[in-house]
This record gives C-alpha cells, sequence and structure tokens, in this order.
C-alpha cells in the first residue's frame, strides 16, 4: 500500500487502521549506524584478449572500430595502457599476468620451450611460481580456466586448456582441446548449447563454455584467453581492418556473455602486448659492417645491441636519420630492468614504428619488410603497450598512469583475498589517476 499511495492518504489509512495515534506522537529511534563500505566481491573475471594493442581504444573513434562494450567497460571502471616484460610474447606474458613474477622467476622464458621449436610450455607444472588459479583453489576457491596457456593438468574445477599438436597454431583442431577438458565438459556444453561443436578452436567457442559456465556453475574465478584477433595480426598487420572485426565480434559475443555474470563479479580485460607491422627490415649487421664491426651487433627483444663502444657509437649517429630505421637508444637502467639478461651489452637502441630489427648478414642495411604483424619487441617500443580494464562492484572510475604487467596478479590476489607470496608488483586498487 505505501509504495504508491501519496503521504496525505498513507496518513489516513494508517490511522483507520489504528497503527498511528495523533495524542501520542511515536518515539524517535536513535539514528542507524552507516552501513560500512562495500567490499570487492571474491568473484573474478580474467579475459585476455591477445594482442589487443593499446591503440585499439586509443584510436578508436579515428579508425571507427565499434566496440562499445570494452569502451563502456573502461569508461566505469579502472582501465590503464600496460608495460611488459622481455619477451612480450603470448605465453611469457600470460604466465606474468598469472603470477605477477618474471619470465626468469616463473620459469616460461619464451613461446617454445628451448631447442623443441614445436613444444609449448603446455603445462600447469612448467610454471614455477604460483598462479592465481592456484592460490584461489588453495583457499577452497571453485575456479576454471579456459584456454589459458600453461595451463594442462592445472587443478581447477572445469578447464579447456590451451593445446594443440604439430605446427596447428592459429588453426587448432577443436579435438585436440576437448581431449584435454574436465571430462564430460565438452557433452554438458554441447547439450546446453546444439551449436557449440565446431570443427577448430577460435574465439566464439571460447566465449561459449564462459557462457555456460556462468549459467550452470557458481564460480569464484574464470580465466579466459582468446587468441584470434593475434592471429590475424600476424596474417594481415598490426591493427588491420581484419582485425577490427575479430575485435568487433568479440566485444558483440562478450557483452552478450557478461550479462550472464552473478552479482558482485569483478570483471578484468587484458591483453599479453601490441603489434607492429613488418613494413620495413632493418639489419645492423649489414650497416656495421663496412667499420669491420658487423659481429659486435646483435638484435633480441626487438633491441639492437652491442657491448662495443665504437659500434655503440655508429648505431648513435644514425638515430633519427630518415629511414635508418633508428628511433632511440634505451637507458641502460631500463634494459636491465625490463631484460635481466642483456647485463653484457653497453648500449641499446629502438627501432622506428614499422620498422623490424633482424640479424640479417645480407642484403641492403634498411629494406622492404613482409608487411605481416609482429610482437616480441622492446617493451617500451610504441607499439608494445597493452591493455588492462578492471569493472565490477567496488571499482571507481580510474584512468591511472601507465601500469607494469607484475601488477595484474597482484590486483587479481587482492580481489579474491588470495596470497601471491612471489609476485613482484602491486595491486592497483586505490591508486589515484595519472
Amino acid at each position: 500500500m505505501r509504495r504508491f499511495v501519496s503521504p496525505g492518504r498513507a496518513t489516513v489509512c494508517l490511522l483507520a487502521a489504528g497503527w498511528l495515534s495523533m495524542a501520542a506522537p511515536p518515539k524517535k529511534l536513535p539514528p542507524k549506524a552507516a552501513p560500512p563500505p562495500a567490499a570487492l566481491s571474491r568473484k573474478l573475471i580474467v579475459i585476455s584478449i591477445d594482442g589487443l594493442d593499446s591503440r585499439f581504444f586509443r584510436d578508436a573513434d579515428r579508425l571507427h572500430i565499434k566496440i562499445a562494450n570494452l569502451r563502456r567497460m573502461a569508461a566505469n571502471g579502472i582501465s590503464a595502457d600496460v608495460a611488459g616484460l622481455a619477451p612480450t610474447l603470448t605465453w611469457p606474458s600470460h604466465a606474468v599476468i598469472a603470477t605477477g613474477t618474471p619470465p626468469e622467476v616463473n620459469g616460461i622464458t619464451d613461446n617454445q620451450k628451448p631447442g623443441k621449436p614445436d613444444d609449448r610450455w603446455w603445462y600447469d607444472n612448467d610454471l614455477k611460481t604460483t598462479p592465481i588459479w592456484r592460490a584461489a583453489a588453495q583457499k577452497g576457491l571453485k575456479t576454471a580456466t579456459i584456454y589459458w596457456p600453461s595451463t594442462v593438468g592445472a587443478q581447477v574445477n572445469f578447464n579447456c586448456p590451451e593445446y594443440w599438436e604439430g605446427t596447428a597454431e592459429n588453426a587448432v583442431q577443436f579435438d585436440q582441446i576437448s581431449a584435454k577438458c574436465t571430462p564430460g565438459l565438452i557433452d554438458r556444453v554441447a547439450k546446453w548449447d546444439n551449436s557449440f561443436l565446431a570443427p577448430l578452436w577460435d574465439d566464439a567457442v571460447g566465449i561459449d563454455v564462459l557462457r555456460f559456465l556462468l549459467t550452470n556453475e557458481k564460480l569464484d574465478l574464470i580465466l579466459l584467453h582468446l587468441p584470434e584477433l593475434d592471429a590475424e595480426q600476424h596474417e594481415t598487420g598490426a591493427m588491420s581492418i581484419y582485425s577490427r572485426k575479430i575485435l568487433e565480434n568479440d566485444d558483440e559475443l562478450l557483452g552478450a556473455a557478461l550479462q550472464k555474470i552473478a552479482p558482485g563479479t569483478v570483471v578484468a580485460i587484458v591483453s599479453d602486448h601490441g603489434f607492429d607491422t613488418e613494413s620495413y627490415v632493418v639489419r645492423p649487421k649489414v650497416m656495421l659492417k663496412a667499420a669491420g664491426l658487423a659481429e659486435a651487433v646483435s638484435v633480441k627483444y626487438g633491441l639492437i645491441g652491442t657491448g662495443n663502444v665504437k659500434a655503440a657509437a655508429v648505431l648513435r649517429r644514425s638515430i633519427g636519420v630518415k629511414l635508418s630505421g633508428i628511433a632511440r637508444e634505451v637507458p641502460m637502467l631500463e634494459v636491465r630492468k625490463l631484460a635481466p639478461d642483456l647485463q653484457g651489452w653497453v648500449a641499446a637502441f629502438d627501432t622506428t614504428l614499422n620498422f623490424v630489427a633482424n640479424e640479417e648478414t645480407r642484403g641492403p642495411a634498411v629494406g622492404a619488410g613482409n608487411h605481416r604483424g609482429v610482437h616480441g619487441l622492446w617493451p617500451t617500443h610504441d607499439s608494445s603497450r597493452a591493455v588492462f580494464i578492471l569493472t565490477g562492484p567496488g571499482v571507481k572510475h580510474v584512468r591511472l598512469a601507465e601500469i607494469s604487467i607484475l601488477d595484474e596478479a597482484p590486483t587479481f590476489a587482492e580481489i579474491l583475498a588470495v596470497k601471491l607470496v612471489r609476485a613482484r608488483g602491486t595491486s592497483v586498487l586505490g591508486r589515484p589517476s595519472k
């Protein structure tokens, strides 16, 4: 009655019912204590969009990229560009995102295992430090991982790990994944959605598993890896029109799937690295050949480096020279911080956008490239910035200054109230805007 009736009429009704006496006004009750501030939920969904360069957001309007759901998340929560660690590759970067420890500590130092080009770090026990899913499980939380690297054999409640046999990285057979999934999971999803089964594993399949779990299970932590944007950029170049369509499709599918989340769930959108296009190649060994210093220079993590002061002087003179491909000298303090294995260098140089260095000894010093997408470049290269977005209850809108990829796992640990003892970064929760 009182929800729809005006105050005057409500008073008449209450008097008639004998619930209110005009002769004796009611005593004033003591004021109620203010409710405690809302705590962050212990439920978290982490979605990694592989190869999601920060420029997809920065240049979205100029490039007419339609990612309304992702942009809404960024506008309503915490967002930041992310500087990675060397190497800026899929498997090492995902290991950092999950553990908060650098590659030399967590053990995932490249995409492939040393000397085994077709063998990835498939297994949970390849990680030498505790990932967030292990920490959550140890706390008794219910967890799931969907196509996340290094999760074969992970002790989670539901799992469909990233895995393939041979060299089918960008065309992974569905059956290769389903054979590694939690027994019965694929059959349950297929029964729930008769359009689920497909010849290849793609982003839509991963999001279907996410939708199923959100609809049918009460989980505390879900990690989902979407690989298609990365694969398309390798083929057609950084931020190509084709890759934009992939991202727009992911945005639409995620927008629909995330309508199923339980109240109080925090959602994180992350990426592992950005992308550049190899329009030109830079061959520093050819560049230094005339000076007899070809063997004094090398290329690693996209940087041109040397332990020879004479070679460093020659390279230094090329900075900013048109079409030299050399953009800047990188401070050695930065080099040692982000790539401790480069201690022997005395100087390091980063390349210009769309110029990619290699160690070839033949051809022009600077020549035409293959125009395909490439990553694995220096973490502070113009094309290397990744993305971090966090939205949900208790998460206020803040645009942060650039964060380290090491900060992501500690943030997840704080949300879930679990501990990652060896994590190097710090949670971004509570940081002021830039």
